[in-house]
This record gives structure tokens, sequence and C-alpha cells, in this order.
């Protein structure tokens, strides 16, 4: 009977142990906010808010280079709005406690305890900003989103006049393009080509009809706010950049050994060729060695024109100095497109 009691007390004792050895365990970590760069390296995701009202999860880097283009601002979430403030005729003061109820406040933290905010690392951006010292000083530049696609492109401003600074790179939903020798890894250097009909978002019947377009500039198949250049405005340009455009608009590799240009407006041009349409196949042509691009004036029913660039110095029509050549409409070139 004793020895019973005795093991019972025994028992009770190594519970009331237990019990006060769970109670002093530190309570784990809490779990870190979402958004954060996990441990193994994966890329933060944060909430971006554009000022023009768009909203959407995207890396950290990416959101990054427009608050620091001044055109967005991280936010909690992308869905929910911000509670009301309540006025202050309605907020009741708060009683006012004893002084013997009042904790002291904690001691401030320690610098060395205050986790600073991750660095955006320059070889995690996805937009490469052009280098302020390397342009003219007359031309500005920064990055815009194409809200279709979500893609981010360069855009400079060159004289009275603000063009991308890339190729555009859209897959339209109807219509005929691909990517400079039919390569997909090509379309995100060089852009995407396109017959004339799709760069003007037009039915493909008017690659073989006139549609009698007045010389007032027409969207296509830009972005909002941009459209597809006219013979005029690409003349705009070279005549403001002067002597040698073809050297100047060129970007500073890319291109043949002896053909890169200087880059001096960060227009970046590169030689992303063209596709010749063909009845049976198409030919890739001239990638590597000449830059096409569709302009929104058309010569006559089958043909329009455009602007090139080979080897030589100037901004040419496919290899003619100082002349505007007409392309059949049913080819593909690049696009760039010029601001409203």
């Amino acid at each position: 009977m004793k020895t019973n009691r005795f093991l019972s007390l025994a028992a009770i004792f190594a519970t009331v142990l237990a019990f006060f050895a769970c109670s002093n365990e530190a309570d784990p970590p809490p779990p870190s906010p979402g958004g954060e760069q996990s441990g193994n390296g994966e890329q933060q995701q944060v909430f971006c808010k554009l000022n023009a009202g768009n909203c959407s999860q995207m890396s950290l880097s990416t959101c990054m280079e427009l608050v620091n283009a001044g055109a967005a601002q991280i936010v909690s979430n992308c869905t929910t709005d911000p509670e009301p403030q309540p006025s202050s005729s309605s907020v009741a003061p708060p009683s006012q406690p004893s002084s013997s109820s009042v904790a002291p406040p904690p001691p401030p933290p320690s610098s060395s305890s205050v986790v600073p905010p991750p660095p955006v690392s320059s070889s995690s951006r996805s937009v490469v900003y052009i280098s302020s010292s390397s342009l003219s000083s007359a031309a500005t530049s920064g990055t815009f989103i194409d809200s279709r696609e979500n893609r981010i492109y360069k855009w400079v401003k060159i004289g009275t006049q603000t063009w991308m600074a890339e190729n555009l790179n859209y897959t339209p939903t109807s219509g005929s393009s691909k990517c400079p020798n039919n390569v997909t890894a090509n379309c995100a250097t060089h852009g995407r080509q396109y017959d004339w009909a799709t760069a003007m978002d037009l039915a493909s019947s008017y690659n073989t009809t006139s549609i009698n377009m007045p010389s007032t500039w027409r969207k296509g198949i830009c972005p909002t706010d941009w459209h597809l250049p006219h013979n005029a405005e690409w003349n705009t340009l070279i005549t403001y950049v002067g002597a040698n455009p073809g050297t100047k608009l060129k970007a500073t590799s890319g291109w043949p050994s002896g053909a890169n240009g200087t880059d001096n407006y960060g227009f970046a041009a590169l030689p992303g060729g063209y596709v010749e349409y063909g009845s049976v196949w198409d030919d890739y042509l001239e990638v590597g060695t000449m830059g096409l691009w569709w302009t929104a004036t058309e010569y006559n029913a089958n043909y329009a024109y455009d602007k090139s660039m080979n080897s030589g110095t100037n901004v040419n029509a496919y290899g003619q100095a100082n002349y505007d050549y007409n392309m059949t409409k049913r080819n593909m070139l690049s696009v760039r497109c010029v601001k409203d």
C-alpha cells in the first residue's frame, strides 16, 4: 500500500516538472512576412502599383526599377482598399491611466538588431537603365509597362520626340508575326517582326489593298499612348541627329565587326534582319547585319515605306542613303513605336 502511494506521488511530481519545462521553452519564431526572399534564393515577390492605376504582383527587383523611375510604388496588396480614417469628431479621447499603472516603454532596439531591407542587385534587374553618361545632354530616358503582356520597355527622348529604345516584342492575337530567324530567343533581343497590315493593326487584306490613309498618325500594334511612326516622323529623328545618323543611332555592340554604332542618344538599334514573304516558305534574311523598321506611310496597294540601318553610317531605305524605299507589305519587319 505504501509502495503504491509512493509511486502515485512520484508520477504527480514528474507531471509537474514536465509542465514547467514546457512553459519555459522559447516560443517558435514567427513566420517570415509574405513576400520576403526565401532562404533557397527564390525571387522576392511584391505587389507593385503603377501611377497609372494598374497593380500586379511582380519581383522586387522589377518593381524597384519602376519605383526608382517614379512610375510606381510598393503596396501591401492589389485588392484591398486602405481602411478609412475616422474623423476627429468620432474619436473618443483615450482614458488616461494612472501613473502607477503605466509601464515604462521598452528600450529602442540597437542598430545591430535592425535588419535593413535587402539591396536590389544590379545583376538581378530585368530592366537595364541606359547610363546617363552615354546619352546626349538633350535626351532623357526611362521605362514603361505595356499592360497587354506586362512587358517592360525602355524609352528615350530625342529632340521633341520620345521613342521606344528597343523594338516591339508583342505577340498579337491575329495577323502575321515571327521572331528573327524563327528563333524564340531572338525576340527577347531583337523584338518581334510583323507584316505591314499586322503592324498597322489592319486586316491582312491591306497587304495588297490601299488604305488611302491620311498623313495623321495611326496607333497600329503599338501600346496605349504610342503609335507606329510615319515616314515623316522617322525623317524628323534623322534630321535632329544630324550627320551619320546610322552611326549615332546604332547600338555599341551586336553589329558585325567595325559596324557598331556610338549610340549617342540611347536609341540602341540592332540588326534584326527581316522575313521575306514567299508563296511556299518564308526566308529569314540579314539577321545580324541589317535592321529594318516599318513606317505607317503607304506607297501603294502592295508597298509601304521602311527605314533601315546596315554597316554604313546612314539611316537608309534598304541600304540606300537618303532615299525613301518601299518594301512589299507582306515582308515582316521590326517595329519602333513613338509617343503620341
